[in-house]
């Protein structure tokens, strides 16, 4: 409120607004469309790789190589909530079985006791929710 801090350099990853997309024209829709077209780039690779860190406000160190080699992270936010590692296993458990897909977690955590828990956790609830163990490396 004083100034000594930029808004701009302020982030809040915990509320969102949420707004109908609109358009001047038609024209102005199928750009958009275009501009949000990607390849997959993990289609004909035998491993599907997704990126959980415990931490939302480190979200931001992981965001731009993500993004760059189009891996799908999360911030579990200290330990993932049920339906959010319900979705997850099963969008992981489509993956391993119409496409053959070794599933592969990386979990950056603390390592305290709880951080390395929540490695445990992530592994057991996953192979709960997919219906399989995971494989460990």
């Amino acid at each position: 409120m004083t100034g000594r801090v930029d808004w701009s350099a302020i982030e809040d990853r915990t509320r969102f607004m949420r707004a109908q997309a609109h358009f001047d024209s038609p024209e102005d829709i199928i750009k958009s469309a275009a501009h949000q077209f990607r390849i997959d780039k993990w289609a004909e690779q035998p491993h599907h790789v997704e990126v959980f860190i415990e931490k939302d406000a480190l979200v931001g160190v992981i965001e731009a190589i993500c993004r760059k080699l189009d891996v799908t992270y999360a911030s579990c936010r200290g330990y993932m909530s049920q339906s959010m590692m319900w979705e997850t296993g099963q969008r992981l458990k489509f993956y391993a079985t119409h496409y053959n897909k070794k599933i592969t977690i990386v979990h950056l955590g603390d390592h305290d006791p709880s951080g390395v828990h929540m490695s445990k956790d992530i592994e057991d609830r996953l192979s709960l929710f997919m219906g399989a163990r995971l494989p460990r490396n």
